[in-house]
């Protein structure tokens, strides 16, 4: 199984000049934690995480912008790369998610935790070694 086969595809953005505050209405409404941050030809200049806003709040810098406090030196993967590579980089690193881009840097896609756990959901409940009674409360 390959990147690209759980990645998703559909990956909101935003640009360096965003406002901090777009950044964080943006995850509160579409649920996520993770926001890739695009060049004008959507190549990929580093990322915003939630844990990238809760430290500028902490830091009452409100005014920044996106680029102010977005990582920029980014690990990436390409969709071909194998959902094991994948996994072993996100866990490796205490990564949420890793952008994916094409060969000429340009962002197709973005997995997740999420994403990989939702697999290996499927994949258990399939194989029947996952159940209801294993789990205790």
């Amino acid at each position: 199984m390959q990147v690209k086969d759980l990645m998703t595809r559909d990956v909101f953005t935003l640009r360096e000049d965003s406002k901090i505050f777009s950044a964080s209405e943006a995850m509160t409404f579409r649920n996520i934690r993770h926001i890739p941050v695009v060049d004008k030809e959507d190549k990929l200049v580093g990322i915003v995480t939630y844990r990238d806003l809760l430290s500028s709040l902490a830091r009452e810098l409100m005014p920044l912008q996106v680029k102010d406090i977005m990582t920029r030196a980014t690990i990436t993967v390409t969709p071909d790369v194998t959902v094991n590579m994948a996994t072993e980089i996100i866990l490796g690193n205490k990564f949420g998610c890793l952008p994916v881009i094409d060969k000429s840097n340009k962002l197709v896609g973005i997995i997740t935790e999420t994403d990989l756990l939702r697999e290996l959901f499927k994949m258990t409940r399939t194989t029947g070694s996952f159940s209801k009674e294993k789990i205790r409360s």
